[in-house]
């Protein structure tokens, strides 16, 4: 797909994944938009060029975020990036569910055809069981993920060959928010 103008929405754009997707796109000339509440992301980070939208996702109407913007793909970037808080407290996962079910909901009444939606391993948790099998997640941060993906299978669902669901391996910075000790 070319992307030459191409409207491209990215949750949690102001995030490391999110704002090196941002540069990436930018430079291939699409028109980035990015909405990220800037809970672990920073607005440094967000590149110039962009459409920047502090907000959260799961208490917002993204039609009137974006009342005259028919976005061409949406990468899906928005999620709590501590899972040691997590897995202590799953609960704090439910914004970021209630997020994705709303992103979904805007993307199915808009029309848009792509998504990329990422997760990490921390899915398989600490499975010693080799190679790693999707059908076998071991950690209560993979509930977040099966719901975001339910939603997307389900028959009023955006689910099609053009939606993309990647796994990233072993991500840190320098400037990572958060202390895994």
């Amino acid at each position: 797909m070319r992307l030459d103008e191409k409207y491209i929405l990215i949750t949690g754009g102001a995030g490391f994944i999110g704002s090196h997707t941002a540069h990436a796109l930018l430079e291939k000339n699409a028109r980035v938009y990015i909405i990220d509440n800037l809970s672990s992301g920073r607005k440094e980070n967000i590149p110039p060029r962009t459409t920047f939208v502090n907000s959260n996702l799961e208490d917002n109407d993204l039609s009137k975020l974006f009342p005259n913007i028919k976005f061409d793909m949406v990468y899906h970037f928005a999620f709590n990036v501590n899972v040691p808080a997590a897995v202590r407290n799953p609960l704090i996962e439910i914004p970021s569910i209630a997020s994705s079910i709303n992103l979904f909901e805007y993307c199915r009444n808009t029309g848009v055809k792509h998504i990329v939606f990422a997760s990490s391993e921390f899915i398989y948790g600490n499975s010693q069981n080799f190679p790693l099998k999707e059908s076998e997640p071991h950690s209560i941060f993979c509930v977040k993920v099966f719901c975001r993906k339910l939603f997307t299978l389900l028959p009023q669902g955006i689910w099609n060959e053009n939606n993309y669901f990647p796994v990233f391996y072993c991500l840190w910075t320098p400037t990572d928010p958060w202390s895994y000790d």
